[in-house]
């Protein structure tokens, strides 16, 4: 399963954004992204946190397909919870690529 270069920027507690994952590298010549459900887990909870009981909860709708980029809202995540999102890109020919990153929560100093 590839991990994408760069994970996604810290995020504050209870905030609510759109996030993309280009799957251009990835996507062969002609072919185009059918379907590319995300999910979300927990990866890590810093000390003295509680962890997130429901991380797949966070997503709100369903993500959107546009060319090679996939966009997924999340929001109001927990605070000391670094979350893995895992997005499974199905290709009009039938390959499947699996790409992940990491969401970290933190909230402001």
């Amino acid at each position: 399963m590839p991990r994408l270069s760069t994970d996604f920027s810290d995020t504050e507690p209870g905030a609510v954004g759109d996030y993309t994952i280009d799957f251009g590298l990835n996507v062969s010549a002609g072919n185009t992204i059918v379907t590319a459900p995300w999910s979300l887990a927990v990866r890590y909870v810093a000390p003295g946190y509680d962890i997130d009981p429901a991380p797949s909860s966070r997503l709100t709708g369903a993500p959107t397909i546009s060319g090679t980029a996939v966009v997924q809202r999340i929001g109001t995540i927990y605070d000391g919870n670094t979350y893995l999102v895992t997005t499974t890109g199905t290709m009009n020919d039938g390959e499947i690529v699996i790409l992940w990153c990491t969401l970290p929560c933190v909230a402001p100093a």
